[in-house]
């Protein structure tokens, strides 16, 4: 698998309204389907996006937002690693645009020695588990977040906590 590292169209610019910084706010399940979706939260306005995830990146996010500590590395903890050894870190990860019911994202690394950022193609539930293990900051389009149907979303308080808005049921993932 090769890795392309271009300039993207989208990217961030210091100071940009066009993104919105978020929270990964948890992990659950979609009720109908039982497919995992993460649950993004601008802590501003309150608005939330969910984004169907597959069960193995559901597992990776749920692990980080948890602080559980593996004995051996998982892939977002490789990912980490080698960006650390390579002296690169990540800037920001950023969900950028929604085609045909799928979320496209950009994981933005800072490059020693380097003055432009290089942006990586990922899926947003790859971006969002790395971002979770290296403390980058996780941002959603405008045009995203517009698009969103309003819904009322409570935290879930524990791990019985259900959470139901617009036919999605939300509970801790376990």
């Amino acid at each position: 698998m090769a890795v392309l590292f271009a300039a993207a169209p989208h990217a961030q610019r210091e100071g940009s309204s066009e993104f919105v910084s978020v929270e990964l706010s948890t992990v659950g399940l979609d009720g109908r389907t039982g497919t995992p979706i993460a649950l993004l939260r601008d802590p501003e306005s309150g608005s939330v996006l969910p984004i169907w995830i597959g069960a193995a990146e559901a597992h990776a996010i749920a692990l980080a937002l948890h602080g559980v500590i593996v004995p051996r590395p998982m892939t977002h903890d490789l990912m980490a690693s080698l960006l650390s050894t390579l002296r690169a870190e990540v800037d920001e990860v950023v969900v950028h645009d929604l085609r045909n019911n799928t979320y496209f994202g950009t994981v933005r690394l800072r490059v020693e020695g380097e003055k432009k950022l290089r942006d990586v193609d990922s899926r947003p539930s790859d971006a969002m588990a790395l971002a979770l293990r290296t403390g980058a900051p996780i941002r959603v389009a405008r045009k995203i977040l517009a698009a969103i149907p309003e819904f009322d979303f409570v935290a879930p308080d524990g791990p019985n906590q259900v959470v139901q808005a617009l036919g999605v049921t939300v509970v801790v993932a376990t």
